[in-house]
């Protein structure tokens, strides 16, 4: 079975656990996000957009 998280927080790098996860970078959704509602609020008739942000893998154990 291969386990594989989406946050890479500290403890996924424990020994115990060394958790497979996906980095993501909150400040970058964050900005991402803001950036759409901005968009929309500006343009309410406009068609909706989609925005994509990376989030690399960090292999570890569990993978």
């Amino acid at each position: 079975m291969v386990v594989i998280g989406f946050d890479d927080i500290p403890a996924a790098g424990w020994n115990a656990y060394s958790l497979t996860t996906f980095r993501q970078d909150p400040m970058v959704m964050a900005a991402q996000a803001l950036q759409l509602l901005e968009r929309r609020q500006a343009q309410p008739q406009a068609p909706t957009s989609k925005a994509e942000v990376s989030a690399p893998l960090v292999r570890r154990q569990s993978a």
